[in-house]
């Protein structure tokens, strides 16, 4: 195609419309089954077409856009190029991406995120959340390139850079899918909803896949979750119950209990980090050695081994057809 196709545009809407774009391949492998119904609904014709985000996040992230860029070339030492339309798979024409820029060999997406959560890794690491591994894939496919580079500003002062390679598995696995589905589409019917993640999650460097008494492991461990929470939330309701009954007494008894509801004596804290960067800064002033606070530094820091929690991230509806 060498006509322009900006974003929101009518002739941009029309190209995707006509096939399976990257921002629908994680509705593709990993959505319920109203998403897959409302996604291809729209490919039909039988829906508008639904923005990913709301219409003031869209301008925010377009007007972020240039500074991302500019973040990632300062960092990366490579300029980039703006696409300004959607590419189509050289063999399969409904496979899509419009990308956000791209550099010789590499596509690079550009993202703003309010919040780091467990999904992200390390800074220059390839874990990313699945759904972003889908759709750099996606875009790596249809871009021809084997390198994908995901630059995030998160909660607008942290700039990331992670790096992804082409898993040609992964590829050929979302190819059939992507295959499968638009077969339906092109007789005019809507594809079957083929089960949650149809297709393996991504696996970052350091990860395994999960054997089955793992998997059994962590259902256990949320469904005692969920009983947990409801138990808690009771609780909970009981004691702001009580809280009202005891608001002008102290102190309730009954048979065989006692309910105290009295003021905790007042606490004060000292912020004693702001306390000693006061005194260097008044020392600093004074003309005292800088050698001097740097000393009383060290001989007062240590440093322990990080811990190492666990964590465990349920996606969105992953659990709600486990057994």
């Amino acid at each position: 195609m060498s006509r322009q196709q900006y974003q929101g545009t009518p002739a941009w809407l029309e190209e995707r419309h006509g096939g399976i774009g990257a921002s629908d391949v994680p509705t593709l492998i990993a959505g319920s089954p109203e998403d897959w119904r409302t996604l291809f609904a729209v490919k039909l014709g039988l829906l508008p077409d639904q923005p990913a985000y709301a219409p003031e996040a869209a301008e925010m992230g377009h007007r972020l856009e240039p500074l991302l860029a500019a973040l990632y070339t300062e960092r990366e030492g490579h300029r980039v190029q703006r696409v300004n339309r959607i590419l189509r798979h050289p063999e399969h024409d409904f496979i899509r991406a419009s990308l956000d820029r791209r550099r010789k060999g590499v596509v690079v997406q550009l993202k703003a995120r309010r919040f780091r959560d467990d999904e992200w890794g390390p800074d220059g690491s390839d874990q990313v959340p699945d759904a972003i591994a889908y759709q750099e894939t996606q875009e790596m496919l249809v871009a021809g390139v084997e390198r994908a580079d995901v630059a995030v500003l998160f909660s607008g002062l942290e700039f990331r850079v992670y790096r992804l390679g082409l898993d040609r598995t992964l590829a050929d696995e979302l190819i059939a899918l992507e295959t499968r589905a638009w077969a339906y589409v092109a007789r005019g019917e809507l594809p079957p909803y083929p089960g949650p993640a149809p297709i393996r999650p991504v696996l970052a460097a350091g990860e395994i896949p999960a054997d089955p008494d793992t998997t059994a492991a962590v259902l256990a461990w949320h469904a005692a979750e969920q009983l947990r929470a409801e138990s808690e939330a009771s609780a909970d309701a009981i004691k702001d119950l009580l809280r009202e009954r005891l608001a002008i007494v102290e102190a309730v008894r009954g048979d065989g209990f006692r309910i105290s509801y009295r003021p905790s004596k007042d606490r004060t804290t000292v912020a004693w980090e702001q306390v000693a960067s006061a005194y260097r800064k008044a020392m600093e002033e004074y003309g005292v050695d800088p050698a001097w606070p740097a000393l009383i530094e060290s001989t007062f820091t240590t440093t322990t081994p990080g811990a190492r929690p666990l964590r465990i991230t349920i996606e969105k509806g992953a659990l709600t057809h486990a057994g």
